[in-house]
Formats: structure tokens, sequence, C-alpha cells
């Protein structure tokens, strides 16, 4: 579960810094720790969050 949190945190700060590669970075990890049907839903819960934060500070 550590490594899985450690992908989706270097792929917001990826996304973060660059305003793309969320999904490029964690997607690989988490499939292969969680399986894909988790991996894959996590990955969408967390992408809109992260896209919804970006977007807070933009508006």
């Amino acid at each position: 579960m550590t490594l899985a949190l450690l992908a989706i945190l270097l792929g917001a700060a990826t996304q973060r810094l660059t305003g793309m590669g969320f999904a490029l970075v964690s997607a690989p990890l988490l499939v292969a720790v969680l399986g894909p049907l988790t991996g894959v839903q996590l990955l969408q819960v967390f992408g809109i969050f992260a896209s919804a934060l970006v977007l807070a500070q933009v508006c």
C-alpha cells in the first residue's frame, strides 16, 4: 500500500509541475500493486481530484 501511495504522490507532483503525467507515471505501478480494476478506478478518482485542485487555484 505504501508503494501505491508513493506512486500517487509522484504522479500528482508530475502533473502539478508539467500539467500532464499523472496517469502516465502512476498507472503502471498502481495496476501492478492493486490490480487493473482497482488501479484504474483509483487513477480516475485521484486524477479528477488533482485537476480540481489545479482548477481551484486558477479560478
